[in-house]
């Protein structure tokens, strides 16, 4: 505003010296903007994965999604307009975000398990892997280990997906 009053003062020469500072502080602005809008839902969801004691009970994922936040944050600090790349950072802080909070609930979750108990939880884990095979229509897994039942269905999605490109690539040909 001040830049704006000088000149219809008449005193240009005033207007263009105070011109870097303005635009120093329009830059501030600029990337507290992006910073809020890219990084904000990650914000909310590192401080709610604190709140869940995150840091403490599942270290590991909470240290990769404060990684994750600090690199996107400099990143945005050094090229604000790297529009792609902000985008991406700011995406992924999100994504590791969400998870840390959800690790953290699984393991507080966890730990309320009594070892008589235990059965269930892999019995759990198992009914999970069997839901992704019947929806495969891939035959049952859970004579295997859990390891080899994932590896299992692994594989058998890649061939499902290999043969859905194989599909695609057919069907636009034809067309």
């Amino acid at each position: 505003l001040d830049l704006v009053k000088y000149i219809e003062d008449g005193k240009p020469d005033k207007a263009r010296g105070d011109t870097p500072a303005a635009m120093q502080d329009m830059r501030k602005l600029e990337i507290r903007i992006i910073k809020d809008t890219v990084l904000g839902r990650a914000t909310t969801l590192l401080a709610e994965a604190k709140d869940k004691d995150a840091k403490d009970i599942a270290r590991k994922g909470y240290d990769e999604a404060t990684l994750a936040y600090d690199r996107a944050v400099k990143f945005i600090d050094a090229s604000p307009r790297d529009q792609e790349q902000v985008n991406r950072l700011g995406s992924q802080a999100t994504f590791l975000a969400q998870r840390s909070v959800r690790l953290a609930e699984e393991v507080a979750k966890l730990k309320e398990v009594k070892p008589r108990d235990l059965e269930q939880v892999v019995v759990e884990s198992e009914q999970r892997m069997q839901r992704v095979a019947e929806a495969m229509h891939h035959p049952d897994v859970r004579d295997l280990s859990l390891t080899e039942q994932s590896v299992t269905l692994a594989k058998a999605a890649e061939k499902l997906a290999s043969q859905n490109d194989k599909q695609s690539a057919a069907d636009t040909e034809k067309l």
